[in-house]
């Protein structure tokens, strides 16, 4: 197959549905789970029964802390480690099924892996590094043949005039192109990473960050790609998957996980957010309305079933409060704590009246107000995430 037969084109419909478009997938999960026996002879769910599709040309985030089984997840796709149940498709043909006992090697499952270190020979020129796939797959290809296909992916990355060059002699994003273009020599259109950017420091993976995204917009791979930095999943991906205990917490495009987090694990592991403890006391049309320890507050369910009666957290980020009107929606009068100058922000800390219960305000610019002002904290209905009380972590 051509390098130049990747697509240029966004992929179809990715705002935020496990089933995007009409697109057939080119991974798709069904009730994947991986267990490991510990030494005191108990059970570990790494993964726990998770069902996932990734579309042609879609970047794809894992992310989540250390141990929440997105690196377990990501080496199951690609056949370094066998699931104990569930199926995996990959580009519509069957490669792991726990109950009918097929498992391909990772050899055959048409995919290319980019680890942390790149995995690149030191002692292999670039253009050696880019052809060993073709040369180790048992492929009959010429020597004119490999040429033309390493060739055409060194210009696609923009590596072209480094074929002579080795390893050490290179910068990280040059590498790194490396890396990619032998993932994509041999005509793969899907490429999964591990945590590739976490050995270098911030400056430089910012960097290698906007390298990357370029490239998988411009050439349309489909990608999955694992990293425990907020960041980092929210600049590239079309979709986040937010894991922990070994299941999907939430997946969906970045600005909603942000804005409309579905539980107190993915609200409180994304980003910065406060949180108030109250009591559902009503429903009004699509709105809830809460008793809080500073008084009543409006905000939106995260889920259905929340009723009146209920014990849960009226969840907003900092960014999300006015400080000194009432304006439209809560409005709460209290003191100022703190106020921490950032630069292009500050944080001012506010104790709402007549309780412990604390509150972060981010604003743009310098303060106008110091510590021990009395002021008002306002955020609006709408901006309030009313969620369950009891999923906080998981389990």
């Amino acid at each position: 197959m051509s390098l130049n037969t990747h697509t240029t084109t966004a992929p179809a419909d990715l705002s935020g549905s496990t089933h995007p478009g009409e697109v057939a997938p080119v991974v798709s999960l069904r009730g994947v789970a991986k267990r490991f026996r510990r030494a005191d002879g108990s059970v570990a769910n790494a993964i726990d029964g998770v069902s996932l599709d990734v579309l042609p040309g879609e970047f794809v985030v894992l992310l989540g802390p250390s141990g929440c089984g997105k690196t377990t997840l990501l080496r199951t796709i690609a056949g370094l480690e066998r699931a104990d149940e569930g199926t995996i498709d990959i580009h519509g043909g069957r490669v792991f099924d726990a109950a009918r006992r097929i498992e391909l090697p990772p050899e055959k499952r048409h995919l290319s892996m980019i680890f942390q270190s790149y995995a690149l020979w030191p002692h292999l020129t670039v253009f050696d590094n880019i052809a060993y796939p073709l040369r180790s797959r048992g492929r009959r290809l010429s020597k004119s043949e490999v040429a033309e296909k390493v060739h055409d992916v060194m210009r696609l990355v923009g590596i072209g005039e480094l074929g002579g060059q080795y390893p050490g002699q290179m910068s990280g994003g040059q590498q790194q192109r490396v890396a990619l273009a032998r993932a994509l020599v041999d005509g793969g259109d899907l490429v999964l990473f591990d945590e590739p950017l976490s050995n270098v420091d911030a400056k430089v993976r910012e960097s290698l960050r906007r390298e990357l995204l370029d490239m998988q917009r411009s050439l349309g791979f489909a990608a999955i790609y694992v990293t425990h930095d907020q960041h980092e999943a929210m600049e590239l991906a079309h979709r986040v998957a937010v894991m922990g205990g070994g299941k999907v917490r939430q997946l969906d495009a970045p600005a909603r996980i942000y804005s409309e987090p579905t539980s107190r694990y993915v609200a409180n592991f994304i980003g910065t957010t406060n949180e108030i403890p109250a009591t559902v006391r009503a429903v009004d049309g699509g709105a809830l309305v809460l008793d809080t320890p500073a008084g009543e507050a409006v905000g939106v369910a995260a889920a259905e079933g929340i009723g009146p009666g209920d014990e849960v957290v009226a969840s907003f980020r900092p960014e999300y409060c006015r400080l000194g009107t009432a304006g439209e929606g809560n409005a709460w009068g209290g003191i100022v704590e703190r106020v921490l100058f950032l630069g292009a922000t500050t944080e001012t800390v506010v104790r709402l009246g007549g309780t412990d219960q604390r509150i972060r305000v981010t604003t743009l610019g310098a303060a106008d107000h110091v510590e021990g002002d009395d002021i008002t904290v306002s955020v609006a209905a709408a901006r309030v995430r009313v969620l369950p009380i009891a999923d906080g972590e998981p389990a």
